[in-house]
C-alpha cells in the first residue's frame, strides 16, 4: 500500500489526475491561487492542514526516495523532522522509518515539503492540479516543471542518477517552496503553461 501511495504522490507531481482543460493556462498566478508553506510552516505552524493532507493523501505513509527512502506514518513525526537542514546528500542505504530530529538533510527537508505543497494544492483544487504544472523561470533548473524538480529529487535522495547536483536541487526546491506566500502572493521563481515553450526555448539556446 505505501508503494501505491508513493505511484500517487508522482501522479499528483505529474499533473495525471486534472482534466485536460482545467488549467488556465496564461493566467496570472495570483489569479490562481497558489499557496506554498516553507519547511519552518509545515514543522510546526500548519498542524492542521498537515493532519487533514496526510489523512487523505498518506494515509500509509509519506514516502521520499525511491530504492533508499524515508517514511513517515504520522504528521507528528512530520513536524519533528522539519525544518531539516545541513547538508543535502543521499539518503542511507535502505529505509528509515521516522527519523525524527536526529537525521539531518537539506534536500530531504525540502522534497518532503513539496510533497505536502504538492498534496495541499491538490486538495485546494479538488483535483485540479496548477502548482505541479508551473515552470522554474531562472536558475539550473530554468525549464523545468516544478513535478520534474520532485522526481529529480527523489531520484537523487535515492541513489540514482540526476543531472543536476544536491545544491543545485535543494536550492531550487527552496525557492518553488517559498515562492507563494499564504494570500497566493508570487515572488516570480515560477510561471505557467502559457509562457513555458518561451522559458524551455530560452534555456535550450543558452
Amino acid at each position: 500500500m505505501k508503494t501505491k501511495i508513493y505511484i500517487l504522490l508522482l501522479i499528483i507531481a505529474a499533473g495525471i489526475s486534472k482534466s485536460p482543460m482545467v488549467f488556465a493556462a496564461g493566467k496570472p498566478l495570483t489569479d490562481l491561487n497558489v499557496i506554498t508553506y516553507s519547511q519552518g510552516k509545515w514543522g510546526g505552524q500548519k498542524s492542521q492542514e498537515l493532519k487533514m493532507i496526510f489523512d487523505r493523501y498518506f494515509p500509509d505513509g509519506l514516502i521520499i526516495g525511491t530504492e533508499n527512502k524515508i517514511v513517515f506514518t504520522d504528521p507528528s513525526e512530520i513536524e519533528k523532522f522539519l525544518p531539516s537542514g545541513m547538508s543535502s546528500k543521499p539518503l542511507p542505504f535502505g529505509q528509515m522509518t521516522n527519523p525524527g530530529t536526529v537525521y539531518k538533510n537539506a534536500l530531504a527537508g525540502e522534497t518532503v515539503t513539496l510533497a505536502l505543497n504538492l498534496a495541499l494544492d491538490h486538495y485546494r483544487r479538488e483535483g485540479m492540479v496548477s502548482l505541479a504544472e508551473l515552470v522554474i523561470r531562472e536558475g539550473e533548473m530554468k525549464g523545468k516543471t516544478v513535478a520534474e524538480l520532485f522526481r529529480e529529487a527523489n531520484q537523487k535522495l535515492g541513489g540514482g542518477y540526476s543531472v543536476y547536483s544536491f545544491d543545485i536541487l535543494t536550492e531550487a526546491l527552496y525557492a518553488v517552496n517559498r515562492n507563494f506566500n499564504d494570500q497566493g502572493i508570487d515572488k516570480g521563481f515560477l510561471g505557467n503553461t502559457f509562457d513555458q515553450e518561451i522559458v524551455r526555448a530560452s534555456a535550450n539556446n543558452k
